[in-house]
C-alpha cells in the first residue's frame, strides 16, 4: 500500500482531503481482510500468517467505543454484543 507512503507536499497527496484517505484506508484494509479469509479458505494461504494479518486488521477496524460512565450500561453493551438479551429491569 504505497499510495498511502507519500510526503505530505506530495500533489497526489494534497489533491483529497484527509477524511478521504482515512476512508479510503479502511475500504482497503475490510477489502485485505476479506481476501485473506478467502485464502484460508481456498488453503491458497497460510492460516497461521494469515490469521495473525487478520487479528492486525481487525484491531484497527474494530475499535470499541469508550465505555460510558454507568457500569450497567457497559454490561447491557457487552451482553448485546454477545449476542444476549440484556434484562432491562436491571438496576
Amino acid at each position: 500500500m504505497d499510495k498511502y507512503k507519500r510526503p505530505p507536499n506530495d500533489p497526489l497527496y494534497q489533491a483529497r482531503s484527509w477524511v478521504e484517505w482515512r476512508i479510503e484506508m479502511y475500504e482497503d484494509l475490510m477489502s485485505r481482510r476479506d481476501e485473506l479469509k478467502e485464502g484460508i479458505k481456498d488453503g491458497t494461504l497460510d492460516q497461521g500468517k494469515a490469521d495473525s494479518l487478520i487479528r492486525a486488521i481487525e484491531a484497527v477496524l474494530e475499535e470499541k467505543a469508550p465505555q460510558s460512565d454507568d457500569p450497567l450500561i457497559d454490561k447491557w453493551e457487552a451482553e448485546l454484543e454477545a449476542g444476549l438479551v440484556p434484562n432491562l429491569d436491571e438496576k
